[in-house]
């Protein structure tokens, strides 16, 4: 892959951390990889205390955070080691500069898991042993709070929803190439969200 295309940086001036040979050898070899202890308790606290006023009081965010990645959960969309991965999956370089992320953001949701709660439904990826409604958050003694965030190669995006403008706004510049104009759906699968959004504005788009 031709690094020298990518960003070095994330969007907070970060240095990116590259994939280890052992880290793509597991990739390859299980489809996914877990990168535990990347963010520290004192970055969580404010990206918690965020979701959880974004879920329940987003009327006491202002218009610039209000959405799962908006003020401190931002920087979860390209943390450094993230960014690593992404670069070697899904990236594409020709359309990556140092100031221009090779990949895009595609949709997200935040789930609070309360303790005692036994309903949780999570797809699974739809793998091959996969059952309907499995799930390994086993621990009823405390909540859980998670956000799945979704990526998706420059020239396809298959969720509509995209952060508001406003939020967009706020964030660096390189961050913000998350979110450039695409075309939605692929013409190999018919009916499927088939339309040009150049300021890739989503369900916020006017009209």
């Amino acid at each position: 892959m031709a690094t020298q295309l990518l960003p070095a940086v994330n969007g907070d001036g970060l240095p990116v951390v590259p994939m280890s040979e052992d880290q793509k050898y597991l990739f390859d070899l299980k489809g996914w990889i877990a990168l535990p202890g990347l963010l520290d308790e004192a970055q969580l606290e404010p990206v918690r205390e965020h979701q959880m006023r974004f879920l329940y009081h987003p009327e006491e965010l202002p218009p610039a955070e209000r959405d799962n990645h908006g003020g401190p959960s931002q920087v979860l969309l390209d943390e450094p080691a993230v960014v690593g991965v992404l670069n070697e999956v899904i990236s594409h370089p020709p359309l990556a500069a140092s100031d221009c992320y090779g990949f895009r953001f595609d949709h997200t949701y935040t789930s609070h898991r309360q303790a005692g709660h036994d309903n949780f439904n999570p797809h699974g990826g739809g793998g091959l042993f996969n059952f309907s409604g499995d799930s390994h958050w086993t621990n009823e003694t405390r909540d859980r709070l998670s956000l799945f965030t979704c990526y998706n190669t420059v020239n396809a995006k298959w969720g509509k929803g995209c952060p508001p403008p406003e939020v967009i706004a706020a964030m660096p510049p390189l961050r913000r190439t998350l979110f450039r104009g695409v075309w939605h759906g692929m013409r190999e699968v018919p009916a499927i969200n088939k339309y040009h959004d150049e300021a890739n504005t989503g369900r916020f788009a006017a009209g």
